[in-house]
C-alpha cells in the first residue's frame, strides 16, 4: 500500500483506514509478497499449495471533517503454511485486479464485523480480563482460537453496568479513563459500542486560582477561550480540549467488552474468575517450554465462591497460545523474563507522584443553566503546580476525581503529599487551600476521612520490553503487562485497546501463529515505544516537572501561533502546521510518525531561535536593523549587479 506524499512539516494522512491496519497491510505486503515485473504488467507465482482467502475488516472512527463514517478494508493476499510464499501485489491505485491486490472501500453504513469462524487454530489463555484483556479475547476468537480468560477478581458484571452510584468514596480500583477516537475505533471493529454507558465530552473546565496570569500553563486557551465564571479566587474557564472524547469507569468499560465477548462468541470464550497464576516465590508456575500455567483460586474477593471439600484449588492448563494481560505487575512477563534471560529485559520508569480517588459532586449550579450542563460534560482540571485534581464526569453529572500529589522521594520540602497527609483535617485544610470551589468549600467529613485513610497509588510506571513476544514459546504480552506508560497524555488505555486490535489483524493476516506473533512484534512495538517516550515527555513527565511542564508548553504554544500565522495550506514550503502532539487521538496518526514529526518540530523551532540570534547580534554589531538593510542591499547589489 503506497503512502501519500508528505512534506517535511506534515504527517502522512490515510483517510480509508486506521493506522494499526495500515502498518499491518504494509507489513504483510513488504516482508510476504514478492513483486515480479515484467513486460508490460506484473504477473505473479503462487506456492502449490497455497491457500487463498478474503478478509473483510469494518472499524469506525471520525475523519478529519467531522464525519462519523464505516470503513471497510478489503485484503486479499495468499497465504501457505510454508514460511516462503511469492505472489504479487499491486498497490490501490492500480488497475490491475488479480489477486495480492489491496483494495480500500469506503462503506456508509457501520456494518458489525464478520461472523466468527469456527475455532481451529487451539487453545489460547489470556491472563487478565480488563478492557485489554477481554478485547483481546475476542480479536483471538475471531481468528479462530478456542480462549479461556482467567481473571484474579469477579465478575465485572456485578458492578453497574449503567454507571456508578456515587457515594463520594471511591478506590484506586473504579476510576474513569478517557477514550479518544483511538481507543473508540478499536471497540467498534469488534462492534463494542460504549456510547450510551460513558460520558461523551463537550470540552474541559480549567479551574485557576488567581488571577490568569500565565496563558502558556495552557496552550488551547490561545485560541479556544469559550467562558469564563469566577468564585473567590478561583477563575473557571471553559475551552474544546478533549471535545469527543469519552469518559467511562474502567469496571464498566471492562465489563461491556465482557459482556460483548459473551454474547458474540458464547461457545469460544469462557471467562473463569477469581483465578490467578499459582504464587511461587522467587519463580513462576508457568513453564513456557511445556506450555503449561498452573492457576489458583484467589480469594481476596467477597465474589469468592466456597471451595468443597473434594475440589482441588489448583488446576494446570495447557495453551497454544499464552496471552498477558495482566497489568504492570505482569507474571506472564516475569515468566517470559526468567526463561529468556537475557534475550528480553524489561525497562521501568515509575512516576514520583501519588494520587487517591475521591467522587465530587456537581459543580457549576452558579454559572448559569446552559453553562452549567456543558460542565456535566467536561473535564475538569485544577492545575496546581506539582499539585493537581482531575476529574472526568459520570453520567449521573458527579466527577470521578484523583487527587495527584508529590511523593516524597521527587519533592522533599513538598507542602502537601501523600506521604505526610494521615489525618482528615489536613485534607479539609489541602482542599481548603488548593481547591477550595471542588465541594462548593465544604469537604465532608465522611471525604475527608476516606481520603486520609485510602492508600495513595503509584501515579504512573512506563514499561519498555526489548520484545512484545517470544515467538518460539507462542506468549504475547498486551495492554499494561507489555507498554504501560504514565497518564500525562491520556493514552494508557487507548494504546492498550489498539494493541489488543493489533495482535488480532496479525493471527487473521498470518496463518502460522509463530510468525503471526512475530510479526505483530516487529510492527508493534515501535508504536508501543514512542507512545512511552511522549507520554513521558508530556505535561512534565519528569523529575523536575515544573520546567519540563513550561518547556513543553511553550513550544506548543509558539507552534499553534506560528500555525495560526504562517500556516501551511497557505504557505506549503515553510508553513506550519498545528502541532502533531494533537494528533495523539487519532487513528489516522501512528505513534511514531507523531513522534518524528515532533522532533521536525523541534528542529524547526531551534533554526528560528538560532537565525534570530544571529540577526540580533548583526543588528547590535551595524547599530540597529536599519543600518542592517542598508548594508545588506548594497551588498546584494555588489553581488547580483555589479553597482
Amino acid at each position: 500500500a503506497k503512502r501519500k506524499r508528505r512534506s517535511h512539516i506534515g504527517l502522512s494522512r490515510y483517510p480509508m483506514m486506521t493506522a494499526h491496519h495500515l502498518a499491518f497491510t504494509r507489513f504483510i505486503v513488504e516482508t510476504r509478497v514478492r513483486v515480479t515485473t515484467k513486460t508490460g504488467g506484473a504477473s505473479s507465482s503462487f506456492a502449490p499449495n497455497a491457500r487463498r482467502y478474503r478478509r473483510d475488516t469494518t472499524c469506525s472512527h471520525t475523519r478529519a471533517d467531522g464525519n462519523a463514517s464505516a470503513l471497510r478494508l478489503d485484503i486479499k493476499t495468499t497465504t501457505t503454511k510454508k514460511k516462503n510464499v511469492s505472489t504479487s501485489a499491486s498497490s490501490s491505485s492500480s488497475s490491475s485486479s488479480g489477486t495480492g491486490a489491496v483494495k480500500f472501500t469506503n462503506n456508509s453504513e457501520n456494518a458489525p464485523p464478520t461472523p466468527p469462524p469456527a475455532p481451529s487454530r487451539g487453545n489460547a489463555i489470556v491472563v487478565g480480563a480488563g478492557p485489554a484483556g477481554a478485547l483481546t479475547a475476542m480479536s483471538l476468537a475471531r481468528a479462530g482460537f478456542q480462549v479461556d480468560v482467567f481473571e484474579r477478581r469477579g465478575p465485572s458484571s456485578r458492578l453497574p453496568s449503567q454507571g456508578l452510584v456515587n457515594t463520594g468514596v471511591a478506590s484506586s480500583r473504579t476510576y474513569n479513563i478517557v477514550l479518544n477516537q483511538r481507543g473508540v475505533a478499536a471497540l467498534k471493529s469488534h462492534g463494542v459500542d460504549v456510547d450510551s454507558y460513558g460520558v461523551k465530552l463537550a470540552g474541559s473546565v480549567r479551574h485557576e486560582q488567581g488571577e490568569f496570569k500565565r496563558p502558556l500553563r495552557n496552550p488551547f486557551f490561545l485560541f479556544d477561550l469559550k467562558k469564563r465564571a469566577k468564585i473567590g479566587n478561583v477563575t473557571s474557564r471553559s475551552t474544546n480540549a478533549f471535545n469527543g472524547s469519552i469518559s467511562i469507569n474502567r469496571s464498566v468499560l471492562a465489563a461491556e467488552i465482557q459482556k460483548a465477548a459473551i454474547e458474540r462468541y458464547p461457545t469460544q470464550i469462557t471467562f473463569h474468575y477469581n483465578k490467578q497464576i499459582l504464587e511461587v516465590p522467587g519463580g513462576t508456575s508457568i513453564d513456557l517450554k511445556s506450555r503449561k500455567v498452573v492457576f489458583e483460586r484467589f480469594e481476596g474477593e467477597d465474589t469468592c465462591p466456597y471451595l468443597s471439600e473434594d475440589e482441588d484449588p489448583n488446576e494446570t492448563r495447557r495453551y497454544d497460545l499464552l496471552v498477558g494481560a495482566d497489568g504492570v505487575n505482569s507474571e506472564v512477563r516475569r515468566a517470559m523474563e526468567i526463561f529468556h534471560d537475557p534475550k528480553f529485559t524489561v525497562k521501568k520508569h515509575v512516576d514520583g507522584m501519588q494520587y487517591k480517588s475521591v467522587t465530587l459532586p456537581v459543580i457549576g449550579g452558579w454559572i448559569g443553566e446552559e453553562a452549567a450542563e456543558k460542565w456535566k460534560r467536561s473535564f475538569h482540571t485544577w492545575p496546581r503546580g506539582l499539585n493537581s485534581l482531575l476529574a472526568p464526569p459520570n453520567p449521573d453529572g458527579t466527577l470521578s476525581g484523583v487527587v495527584i500529589l508529590p511523593s516524597l522521594a521527587i519533592s522533599k520540602n513538598a507542602k502537601w503529599s501523600w506521604d505526610t497527609i494521615t489525618a482528615p483535617q489536613e485534607v479539609q485544610k489541602m482542599f481548603t487551600e488548593l481547591f477550595p470551589n471542588a465541594f462548593a468549600g465544604m469537604l465532608p467529613p465522611q471525604i475527608s476521612a476516606s481520603l486520609a485513610n485510602q492508600k495513595p497509588a503509584n501515579g504512573g510506571t512506563t514499561i519498555f520490553c526489548s520484545h512484545l513476544a517470544i515467538p518460539e514459546s507462542n506468549v504475547v504480552l498486551v495492554g499494561d503487562a507489555a507498554h504501560s506508560v504514565w497518564p500525562s497524555l491520556g493514552q494508557g488505555a487507548n494504546v492498550a485497546l489498539e494493541s489488543a486490535v493489533c495482535l488480532g489483524t496479525a493471527l487473521e493476516e498470518v496463518e502460522d501463529t509463530k510468525e503471526a506473533i512475530e510479526t505483530f512484534d516487529k510492527v508493534r512495538k515501535p508504536q508501543t515505544d514512542a507512545c512511552g517516550r511522549l507520554s513521558m515527555a508530556g505535561f512534565g513527565g519528569s523529575t523536575n516537572r515544573t520546567a519540563s511542564s513550561f518547556w513543553f508548553v511553550l513550544k506548543i504554544s509558539t507552534l499553534m501561533i506560528l500555525s495560526k500565522l504562517i500556516p501551511v495550506s497557505k504557505v506549503p514550503i515553510i508553513g506550519f502546521a498545528p502541532p502533531a502532539i494533537f494528533n495523539l487521538g487519532s487513528p489516522d496518526y501512528t505513534y511514531d510518525e507523531i513522534e518524528r514529526t515532533m522532533r521536525m518540530e523541534v528542529f524547526r523551532l531551534s533554526l528560528m531561535g538560532f537565525f534570530f540570534l544571529i540577526l540580533l547580534a548583526l543588528s547590535f554589531y551595524y547599530g540597529g536593523m536599519k543600518p542592517l538593510l542598508k548594508k545588506s542591499l548594497g551588498w546584494l547589489s555588489l553581488r547580483f549587479f555589479g553597482a
